[in-house]
């Protein structure tokens, strides 16, 4: 935390300068400089005390720094040199969403994640920007309401903006419908893949190699690995025949894992709470 009590969120060091130090949190946001085995400020913050939820170093002298307000703030040294309000973008994304729906949200357990309960989707305190990474010659963003935004740098001379909309990359249907969403992103070392960890404790994926070669804007979060339940098991059943066990959560899943390759192969989501199953000998019906 700072003097005032605010807690700190996140701190990284330039990577260019292994002296210069990026520190956001709740109205913070500072440049410290560390030599000798001091740590002083650095430099004038142009910026409005606001809720920053994350940043990421673009270059040197570049940084992308996420808000609580819902808006994306791009800087070179110290200084906002563009803006991303995302509040429109997504009350049009959630607007299609919801013509889509046939019903409202799944009924699920709250699960402590580091967002207010406030910013999560459908809440009138507004849109969240949640988390940032910073991706080849762009960044990613993340939002409150599940959804993500690949940005690129701006290569035409004389362009408005910075950087410019790539891809808007989704969660499930079945995962947007209980307000899940991405709480942190990482990028491999080369640039092949984004990893993102959500609300419900579940990693995604999205190909950043083929995202080039799609023409469509619109793009889809990929399970990694099995999956898991992101609230306790309730109970479990296994298969005389086969090699299955059925799982039940208080996240409203039931899941079929074959524990000869680890592998989950059935997930479902239901509106109903479950307290029980029970696999048929042959592994074919579950009650």
């Amino acid at each position: 935390t700072n003097p005032a009590g605010n807690p700190v969120t996140q701190v990284s060091f330039n990577p260019t300068d292994p002296t210069q130090i990026c520190v956001t949190g709740q109205n913070i946001f500072k440049f410290l400089r560390f030599t000798e085995g001091h740590m002083k400020q650095h430099g004038t913050q142009k910026v409005d005390p606001r809720n920053y939820t994350s940043h990421s170093w673009l270059s040197g002298e570049m940084l992308v720094v996420t808000c609580e307000n819902g808006k994306t703030y791009i800087l070179e040294n110290g200084d906002v040199k563009d803006t991303i309000d995302l509040n429109k973008l997504e009350d049009s994304k959630i607007k299609e969403i919801d013509d889509e729906s046939d019903g409202g949200s799944v009924s699920t357990d709250d699960f402590q994640t580091n967002m207010p309960e406030g910013d999560k989707k459908g809440n009138s305190t507004g849109l969240s920007v949640v988390s940032t990474c910073s991706v080849a010659n762009g960044f990613a963003v993340s939002t409150s309401s599940g959804f993500t935004y690949l940005y690129e740098a701006e290569d035409a001379k004389g362009a408005e903006n910075f950087y410019r909309m790539a891809k808007t990359i989704k969660l499930s249907d079945s995962t947007l419908s209980v307000n899940d969403f991405i709480t942190t992103m990482t990028v491999s070392p080369v640039n092949e893949f984004l990893i993102g960890l959500t609300s419900q404790r579940e990693l995604v994926q999205f190909s950043l190699a083929s995202a080039h070669l799609e023409s469509n804007i619109d793009a889809t979060w990929k399970q990694l690995g099995a999956g898991n339940h992101a609230g306790p098991i309730m109970d479990m059943s296994v298969c005389s025949r086969k090699p299955l066990v059925a799982t039940c959560a208080q996240d409203n899943t039931l899941r079929i894992w074959n524990y000869e390759t680890h592998q989950c192969e059935i997930s479902k989501r239901f509106a109903e709470d479950m307290s029980s199953c029970s696999l048929h000998p042959n592994g074919l019906h579950i009650l």
